[in-house]
């Protein structure tokens, strides 16, 4: 078929099938290097301050939602133990709140260690002049999938728990 994967300047031939779908994913993610279509610079690229303000823009934006997601998850855990000195066993609710602090403090973790990682691995591609894209088409796609599977457990576990909200 005409899918975007298995023509175009990328491959220089055309692929097609599963094999043309992961060279495609594997030229993107940066697997297979360079095309050899791509000539190398003579002149040395001059770097504006405006591009290590925007690496940190972007490390500041990834920390500010590793930041909220910890909070809640901090939060919930907090308000599951509360009644901790109480010798009653845990409500559902508490438990629920338990589980999802619970699942959301490792994922605010990954945010934190992907923006830190990102941030050095740009500021040193920036730092050498290297003459490429400075995206990870991966990396976001990652966390953002680990974020929603995190969210669907906690919808799933609040419908097990029974905990219904009352207005």
């Amino acid at each position: 078929g005409n899918n975007e994967w298995n023509q175009g300047p990328v491959f220089g031939e055309r692929s097609t099938g599963l094999a043309g779908f992961i060279k495609w994913v594997c030229t993107c993610c940066g697997l297979l290097g360079e095309s050899e279509n791509v000539k190398p610079r003579k002149i040395p690229m001059k770097i504006e301050p405006k591009v290590f303000f925007a690496n940190e823009r972007t490390l500041l934006s990834w920390l500010h939602m590793a930041i909220t997601l910890g909070s809640i998850s901090a939060v919930l855990l907090g308000f599951a133990g509360a009644g901790a000195g109480d010798q009653a066993a845990p409500s559902r609710g508490e438990r629920g709140a338990h589980m999802v602090g619970m699942l959301l403090l490792p994922v605010s973790i990954m945010f934190i260690g992907y923006a830190l990682l990102t941030f050095r691995w740009r500021g040193k591609q920036i730092h050498l002049r290297v003459n490429g894209a400075f995206h990870d088409p991966v990396g976001p796609v990652v966390l953002g999938a680990i974020l929603m599977l995190s969210l669907c457990s906690v919808f799933v576990i609040f419908l097990l728990e029974g905990v219904a909200i009352k207005l």
